[in-house]
């Protein structure tokens, strides 16, 4: 519970309507990540660097964070599973 409130006290000094609308986007992307067990600081990495390096609009839908989670968990993505060890 007291990260809720210490939230709403932060959100108080985004300092105009059009900060509060950037923090709230914000806390929702990342509440959404914490939701779908993804880091959020491992998503938001990648994701900026896609749309950075020019990720097209076509494919904005892959970068929600239910579609990266699915991408890179390992149990639905075979491109993701870890390479098998070879005994010597």
């Amino acid at each position: 519970m007291r990260p809720i409130v210490l939230n709403r006290k932060n959100a108080l000094f985004a300092g105009s309507d059009e900060g509060a609308e950037n923090w709230a986007m914000l806390a929702s992307l990342i509440e959404t990540c914490k939701l779908h067990g993804i880091n959020p600081q491992a998503y938001l990495d990648d994701l900026l660097t896609k749309l950075v390096d020019g990720w097209p609009n076509s494919r904005l839908a892959e970068l929600t964070p239910w579609a990266w989670a699915a991408d890179h968990n390992p149990e639905t993505n075979p491109a993701r599973q870890p390479a098998e060890t070879v005994a010597t």
